[in-house]
């Protein structure tokens, strides 16, 4: 009987720490963009990540919505560029919204003459939602905002571009049914699977073993939201890409390891390109080195059979 009473005690005690690193990871909370924390990477390029937002903020956008398949209200921004015919879906990282991560980057990608959706992710800024899946369910999110794009503005080509979680969810589309006109994917420092993921982080942050604990925290994510982590994930995935794509990642990346995105890229089964960073931390490779990633994403645009149209040419090609 003592040895049934200890047992149940070691039971209670395992699954009430998975509880709480399913709750940590996975429950929708008060999100932190970084910006204003000391501590974040971000912290140093608060300036340039304001002033990137204010300016998207100032052009004509429009607040657009889809329902999920699950019945998720969802939110975007779209800003359109006169003369474009193609369009790009930015796609935010964890606990952020869709004003920041991507907000040094907002003027680049419409100067180069592009379109833009940046959307809110399910359980982010404007969006419903209850639970962060880390891709499970939100690359089928990603798929239904291009379909979205083609029945209201009818683009000729759609790039999905991805930072963080927002990165691996857009390569864990990659073995779904795209529409025809998605040409490419960007991926800037996504991991290779939410298992993994959150495997790194535990170890790193909880000092746990993540081979004892991520079976609990598994089976938790099934039982609470309905979605298998065994399912997906960006490395399986990109074995079945048809589509370039196209990998970025800062080497001093401290949150989702940059070994990450080189054994997406061995993996990809497409077209492919990996761009590395030095010295860049989580998410900061355009901010530490954006001449080499403006030049990485104008070639990866001319080799998906985007020709980058300058001003009046855009206007001309309007006609």
């Amino acid at each position: 009987m003592v040895f049934v009473r200890i047992a149940l005690i070691i039971a209670a005690v395992y699954f009430l720490y998975c509880f709480i690193m399913f709750c940590v990871a996975c429950l929708r909370r008060k999100p932190d963009p970084g910006t204003e924390n000391p501590h974040s990477t971000w912290y140093a390029y608060r300036d340039m990540i304001h002033a990137g937002r204010d300016w998207f903020l100032s052009q004509p956008s429009e607040k657009v919505s889809i329902t999920s398949r699950d019945g998720q209200k969802l939110y975007a921004a779209y800003l359109p560029c006169e003369g474009s015919k193609n369009t790009i879906i930015l796609v935010h990282g964890y606990r952020s919204n869709r004003f920041i991560d991507f907000a040094c980057a907002f003027q680049m990608y419409h100067e180069l003459g592009l379109n833009i959706l940046s959307i809110d992710m399910r359980s982010h800024g404007d969006s419903e939602g209850k639970y962060i899946l880390f891709g499970l369910a939100e690359r089928y999110d990603i798929v239904d905002w291009a379909g979205f794009l083609n029945e209201k503005y009818h683009p000729d080509k759609i790039i999905f571009d991805g930072i963080s979680m927002g990165a691996a969810t857009v390569l864990m589309t990659l073995d779904l049914e795209l529409p025809s006109n998605v040409a490419g994917v960007i991926a800037d420092c996504g991991y290779t699977s939410p298992k993994a993921i959150w495997s790194y982080v535990a170890k790193r942050d909880m000092y746990c073993i993540p081979q004892l604990i991520m079976p609990g925290v598994s089976l938790l994510v099934k039982l609470f939201t309905g979605y298998d982590p065994a399912s997906s994930s960006a490395i399986e995935a990109v074995k079945k890409a048809k589509i370039p794509v196209l990998f970025v990642h800062g080497e001093a990346d401290g949150f989702v390891p940059c070994y990450m995105s080189r054994e997406n890229y061995e993996a990809c089964a497409s077209e492919k390109t990996l761009l590395t960073i030095p010295g860049a931390k989580h998410g900061c490779s355009f901010l530490v080195d954006r001449e080499k990633c403006v030049r990485a994403i104008k070639d990866f645009l001319d080799l998906i059979g985007i020709r980058v149209l300058q001003g009046e040419e855009r206007l001309d090609s309007n006609d």
